[in-house]
């Protein structure tokens, strides 16, 4: 019998399996300028840290839900965990910006099994009923670890060198690894071998629901990881903040986003997640728009392009937590590969975005902000043009509420 502590843990354990590694993906942004001048590296360089590691994310979660639905969640879980200890050491001991790219890369690969592996525990365990709420603590937990992790990252930094901050990701690998001992297996039954993985795969790629949820999810979240790969040059290099003004800039739009994951939790109880999903890609679109008109009329202005962003992470808010809690509901005998290429697509989306940020961030706030626009407007045509063409909600667009009704 679960008890009130048992399941504190268990909540605490998944938590930090899903959020060290979205604190990974920009608690070394405020030393990414001193990387750069440390191993002479270009501003190419140092914004491959940024994309290389989100393609090895997208990558990891691709490989390792199939490998969880067969081997079982702990087994990949210790795997993940023991390459990204030994990737994060390379970064920190690194001579040249050649070893930390290929550090984060690996990082990447580890870091990517317990994103995927913590919500498929999540789906092993839970009623749907109680999936609401676990997913939405989940999502806030890994939306907002990289959002609040350059403000502890440029203490590191200031204190420790950019060395430092991979010195303290090393030390979370390790505490983590301790604490998966006590981790239990959660899957349930065998890998059916009737199906093989192309097979689910072209399942998933054919759903409608499937590619619904998707393309929303991936597009709705780059119109907040575009600021985050690119902020770091827009308001350090051009706007001239120190890097602990960056990290408290950046850490504005966190109120944001808790407003949103309540707000999504409040309106579930009594509508559909589809309801709830009709109002974030509404609110995210006009949002955008809001912030492209900042930024055009006042380029140079900080609060032009960080004030929008609250607005813009109130709407992912609900976006993201309400995508994942529909997008695994039809597949239960393939929780963990369906996560996986759930997770795949959106941050292979998320690693396009962040070169695209790349290429546009030398010219101002403006450029950034349109690519920011057109995320949205696409997560809002995907979510209104995939809709089910009747009025029966698709057999994965459950209309969960709090209550499980």
């Amino acid at each position: 019998m679960r008890t009130e502590r048992s399941e504190r843990y268990w909540l605490w354990l998944l938590l930090t399996v899903v959020c060290l590694p979205r604190i990974t993906i920009d608690f070394y942004l405020p030393g990414l300028p001193a990387i750069g001048a440390s191993l002479h590296a270009s501003s190419g360089g140092m914004a491959a840290t940024m994309s290389v590691y989100m393609a090895a994310y997208a990558l990891s979660t691709l490989l390792c839900g199939p490998l969880a639905d067969r081997h079982g969640r702990r087994p990949v879980l210790w795997g993940g965990a023991g390459l990204y200890l030994a990737a994060t050491l390379a970064c920190a001991l690194a001579g040249s910006m050649a070893v930390v790219i290929a550090g984060r890369f690996l990082q990447a690969l580890g870091a990517g099994c317990g994103t995927v592996i913590g919500r498929a525990m999540v789906k092993d365990r839970y009623a749907p009923s109680d999936q609401v709420r676990l997913m939405a603590l989940l999502s806030a937990g890994m939306s907002l670890s990289p959002v609040l992790a350059p403000l502890p990252g440029a203490a590191v930094v200031a204190f420790c060198g950019w060395r430092g901050s991979f010195g303290l990701l090393a030390v979370g690998a390790l505490l983590l690894l301790a604490a998966l001992v006590w981790l239990p297996e959660t899957r349930a039954g065998q890998w059916a071998g009737g199906e093989s993985l192309r097979q689910r795969y072209r399942r998933l790629l054919t759903d409608r629901h499937f590619l619904r949820c998707t393309l929303t999810i991936s597009l709705g979240y780059c119109t907040y990881f575009a600021y985050v790969s690119a902020s770091p040059v827009l308001l350090e290099q051009h706007m001239h903040l120190s890097p602990l003004a960056y990290a408290t800039c950046f850490s504005l739009s966190v109120p944001g986003y808790l407003g949103g994951t309540r707000l999504m939790r409040r309106l579930s109880a009594s509508r559909s997640v589809a309801r709830v999903l009709d109002v974030a890609v509404a609110l995210n679109l006009a949002a955008c728009l809001v912030l492209c008109a900042a930024t055009f009329c006042w380029p140079s202005s900080p609060a032009a392009l960080v004030l929008p962003m609250i607005p813009v992470m109130l709407s992912v808010g609900m976006l993201i937590p309400a995508c994942q809690v529909s997008v695994l509901q039809p597949y239960g005998d393939m929780a963990a590969t369906a996560s996986g290429l759930f997770f795949f697509l959106q941050m292979s989306t998320a690693a396009l975005c962040a070169w695209l940020a790349g290429l546009v961030q030398e010219r101002g706030p403006a450029p950034l902000a349109v690519l920011i626009l057109l995320a949205a407007c696409g997560a809002f045509l995907a979510w209104r043009g995939l809709a089910p063409r009747s009025a029966v909600c698709a057999p994965g667009a459950v209309a969960l509420s709090q209550d499980g009704k």
